[in-house]
Parts: C-alpha cells; sequence; structure tokens
C-alpha cells in the first residue's frame, strides 16, 4: 500500500485559522511599532524647534525677577535697567576670565537696588573686564568713590557657582 496523499502546500497550511490568527498579531504589532516610529520621528522634530524670546528690548529688572527669588530660565539674557548705587569698597576682582578669545579678569560689584516698594535689594554686576588682573584692579580702586544713584543698564543672567579648583588652585576672586 502506497500513501497517495499529497503534502500540504504552503498556502494550505497558512490559510488555516492559527496561521490566520498569527498573522494577524504579527500585523497587528508591526503597526503598534511604526506608529511609535512615527511619534518618536514627530518628537525629534518638535523638541529641536528655536524658541525665538525677544531678549534685545531693555526692560525694568523688577519685571523680570524678585530679590532673593533666584534667575529663572525666561529672565536669563534680557537686557534690564535697574536704579541704584555701588557699595563702596565692595568690588571684586575675578581672575581667568574669558571676554570672547581673551583670558583676564572681571571687575564685579556690589549695586545697592532701589525697590518700587522702597525695601533695599542687592545685585551683584559684573562692571567691567581688563585683560590683566592689574588693570582690573585699577578700575575697581577708581569705582571705589562713586557712589551716585543712577540708572544701570545690562544684561541679566545666571550667577557663576564657585568652582571648589579654583580655590585649591589660589585663584578666582581676589
Amino acid at each position: 500500500m502506497t500513501n497517495t496523499t499529497t503534502p500540504p502546500t504552503l498556502w494550505s497550511v497558512a490559510r488555516r485559522p492559527k496561521f490566520l490568527g498569527l498573522l494577524g498579531i504579527v500585523l497587528l504589532v508591526a503597526g503598534v511599532f511604526a506608529g511609535l516610529a512615527q511619534w518618536q520621528l514627530d518628537r525629534s522634530f518638535s523638541n529641536g524647534a528655536v524658541v525665538v524670546r525677544d531678549t534685545e528690548t531693555v526692560r525694568p529688572l523688577v519685571e523680570l525677577d524678585q530679590p532673593q527669588a533666584g534667575v529663572e530660565g525666561d529672565a536669563i539674557g534680557h537686557r534690564v535697567t535697574v536704579r541704584g548705587h555701588l557699595v563702596p569698597g565692595d568690588e571684586v576682582v575675578l581672575t581667568r576670565r574669558v571676554q570672547g578669545e581673551e583670558l583676564g579678569a572681571w571687575v564685579v560689584g556690589h549695586l545697592a537696588v532701589e525697590q518700587p516698594d522702597g525695601q533695599p535689594a542687592s545685585l551683584a554686576v559684573a562692571l567691567g573686564w581688563a585683560p590683566t588682573e592689574q588693570q582690573a584692579r585699577e578700575a575697581a580702586d577708581a569705582l571705589d568713590a562713586d557712589t551716585t544713584v543712577r540708572e544701570w543698564a545690562g544684561r541679566y543672567s545666571q550667577d557663576e557657582g564657585p568652582q571648589e579648583s579654583d580655590f585649591e588652585a589660589g585663584s578666582g576672586a581676589r
């Protein structure tokens, strides 16, 4: 006796209910992954959008920030004005600071700010940069005598956190 049954073909096996169900699950999973890939691609373009903020219009500092509040993200980089005077003898020279491509020193001062509510406030201000520490010290000494109340203008920026390596190397504020 010979066996006359022919082996099943690929299409006859593929049309069986369990394989049709498996095909449906595979197509569903592929569709989910295609949707996730599209979502990820859309997110990569939306996160790369440049947010345009008007930082060049000069505004009073009290419109952007309050004393003891810390510099917020939207306030960073704005051009601001503030009314006050330098506190005599409170200038500091910060060495090893970069201005453009050059290494030099910043002169930083303590500005006593007039608040709308009459309460005093203090603001650290970068007053200038010099290519040498000696020139920066001379500028700080010259500023020491100026206590005139005036309108100050500048760019509002975050403070620089202390660097322990600068302290250990003996550089930084003096």
